[in-house]
């Protein structure tokens, strides 16, 4: 009975991987980027792990920090996207990096194969090469999804042991246990890592950079502890450079949106409706510190603008603690609204009057009543009217909402945050001593 179960086990397994397989052929004959790399046909062992990484204008310093990382690894695939973007006219601005990589030694099984060393090996997909410059509202969308469009296929063709696409950038250095985390990740779409952004010392050429780019990684995590205080489930980082996605769920979002910037946003915002994304622990990946602009915004650009102010404390980038409030104050209602007797009004009754003025506004601006009712006709309960809410009320709408809010709040500073922190936490201890005594 036992070896007639386990054969059916198998059996079932095959079939569900051959539905799998024939997804994911579907998803690049209709909408995967074309040319993809060939295969190599001779591969005697299957990668076990694979890395995409868009390049441009990188100097030869990202080649010797891969190799660096490969020192610790085994069966390692790294797609390198060479990219240039029509603003660039420059034809040169990929030479350095072009030349780097080229030094590299070859593989055999490949002319455009180099080996990193450990069975560790790099394909360089040079897309300037092969179209020209990129679309200027194409940018590193278009470099991400060619990217990982070949690491599908090469998944597919069995050349990569892994089911997971991992993403990154240029300027990150991975953590060694980086791909041993991705199994706890296993039941998710996506695996977000920790990252953290490089402090540098006082005397450095880029210590006011890298003083800059810590003041908006901060806001970066207010952003998304904010969310989590909210109890959203979009309540994730959403960074190219520290994410991995679930192969079978990237194929069936269609992959990433060719998009000059916000491509992660919006690929994990569809990755999160079919399954949550998983916020990994352990050591961060650390991000390198620098004034870009190879992004419309982003970090980059946040960054840029932040150099121009006198006093990074003083800079109002932050949000108002309140604008999560009134996130909070929907998603706690959201329930409340299956019952198509209860209005927006009603069912924030017992928040400040101003602010639930804003809420049903804003909301409504955002098209609620539609998707009330579409929620409605799907949902034989409550719990299945809160899973289409999320659906609809997702990570770009919960973005709009909190930035309606700010019309009311308004921004801060880091200066005021530490402030507010402070008061709080003198509020907590007196409340305990008082309990005490």
């Amino acid at each position: 009975m036992a070896h007639k179960k386990m054969l059916t086990d198998r059996s079932n397994n095959a079939s569900i991987m051959q539905k799998t397989h024939i997804l994911w052929q579907k998803y690049l004959t209709r909408y995967g980027e074309t040319p993809l790399p060939d295969a190599p046909q001779q591969l005697s062992t299957a990668w076990q792990n694979v890395l995409v990484i868009p390049a441009y204008r990188e100097s030869p310093a990202f080649i010797h920090n891969l190799q660096a990382f490969c020192k610790s690894q085994q069966g390692l695939l790294v797609i390198v996207v060479l990219n240039r973007p029509e603003s660039d006219t420059d034809t040169n601005s990929n030479k350095p990096l072009r030349d780097a990589i080229h030094a590299l030694p070859p593989s055999h099984l490949s002319a455009n194969l180099f080996s990193l060393g450990a069975n560790n090996h790099l394909l360089l997909i040079d897309r300037e090469r092969q179209v020209g410059a990129t679309p200027a509202q194409q940018g590193v969308g278009a470099a991400r999804k060619l990217g990982c469009d070949s690491a599908l296929q090469w998944i597919l063709q069995g050349c990569i042991a892994s089911d997971w696409i991992c993403c990154t950038d240029a300027d990150a250095r991975l953590p060694e246990d980086y791909f041993s985390r991705l199994p706890r990740a296993q039941h998710f779409s996506a695996a977000v890592f920790p990252y953290t952004h490089e402090q540098l010392p006082m005397h450095h050429a880029h210590y006011r950079i890298a003083q800059a780019t810590q003041v908006y990684e901060r806001r970066l995590y207010q952003y998304v502890n904010g969310l989590k205080r909210a109890g959203s489930p979009y309540a994730f980082h959403t960074l190219g450079s520290a994410m991995a996605v679930s192969a079978d769920c990237y194929a069936k979002v269609r992959g990433f949106p060719k998009r000059a910037g916000a491509e992660d946003f919006y690929l994990l915002n569809k990755l999160a409706k079919l399954k949550p994304a998983a916020s990994l622990d352990g050591q961060p990946i650390r991000i390198a510190p620098r004034d870009s602009d190879r992004v419309p915004f982003g970090t980059g650009p946040a960054v840029k603008a932040l150099l121009a102010q006198d006093d990074l404390d003083s800079a109002e980038i932050f949000y108002d603690e309140r604008v999560f409030d009134g996130l909070k104050a929907v998603l706690d209602s959201a329930g409340d609204l299956f019952d198509k007797n209860n209005t927006l009004a009603s069912v924030f009754s017992e928040v400040d009057r101003e602010l639930r003025d804003v809420l049903v506004e804003q909301l409504t601006a955002l098209g609620i009543d539609k998707a009330l009712e579409h929620c409605r006709q799907q949902s034989a309960d409550r719990q299945s009217f809160l899973r289409h809410f999320h659906q609809w009320f997702d990570g770009f709408r919960s973005l709009k909402l909190i930035r309606g809010l700010e019309q009311l709040y308004g921004k801060t500073s880091l200066r005021c945050l530490r402030h507010d922190e402070g008061q709080r936490k003198r509020g907590e201890r007196k409340r305990r001593t008082g309990v005490m005594e």
